[in-house]
């Protein structure tokens, strides 16, 4: 396994110290950008528009990701 897919709660803090920790260790990370929450838009804004491009390596809805899924 070398690949991990990101989704969940919480974007400032659980998502996205996650996301740069599986980085950290060697793995291709997937952002699933509406499969995430928060508490107030900016928190999801900030983690996907501003963090997560420094660090990750695909940002997909949810759509995207079953049909790049579906086609392996």
């Amino acid at each position: 396994m070398d690949h991990v897919i990101i989704i969940g709660m919480r974007a400032t803090t659980c998502i996205d110290t996650t996301a740069r920790y599986v980085v950290e260790l060697g793995y291709h990370t997937t952002f699933i950008k509406d499969a995430i929450a928060a508490y107030r838009w900016e928190e999801i804004k900030a983690t996907v528009e501003v963090n997560f491009p420094n660090y990750g390596h695909i940002l997909l809805y949810t759509k995207e990701f079953i049909d790049i899924s579906s086609n392996i």
